[in-house]
């Protein structure tokens, strides 16, 4: 597969910006919709109780914290790059071609969806292999 051109948002970005809202406050949103306040909003609607307690709030918090900054934190890293690129491209020795083979990896859809769905696949390979493993009697 060829690498994108670093110019065109990630996949996160672009999945950030299906809302057409300023970066930062999409970010916001889906940092809300997806995070532990949007968890604890399904749990409720669905059960009528929620996990969240006052123990469990600075958790919630940096837990929210740590969500938008990685939103954010894509974003600003890839644009930093392209705003470095003739910096860079001149250190290269192949110039331009070199940058873009490097850099153009940041913004492949692939790695992004083929990295976290290897991993729950083998969470959940893990989880049924100790769900069937046999347990001490009594």
């Amino acid at each position: 597969m060829a690498p994108r051109s670093i110019e065109n948002p990630t996949v996160i970005e672009r999945f950030v910006t299906l809302i057409p809202l300023p970066y930062p406050l999409a970010a916001l949103f889906w940092t809300i919709v997806l995070g532990t306040p949007g968890f604890s909003a399904i749990q409720y609607l669905a059960t009528r109780s929620t996990p969240f307690s006052l123990a469990n709030l600075p958790n919630a918090l940096l837990n929210i914290s740590l969500t938008f900054y990685l939103f954010l934190m894509v974003r600003y890293m890839r644009l930093r790059v392209v705003a470095s690129e003739a910096l860079i491209v001149s250190r290269l020795s192949g110039g331009e071609r070199d940058y873009h083979e490097a850099f153009g990896r940041m913004t492949q859809t692939a790695p992004v969806i083929g990295l976290p769905a290897t991993r729950e696949h083998s969470s959940w390979r893990h989880t049924r292999i100790w769900t069937s493993w046999p347990q001490p009697p009594g």
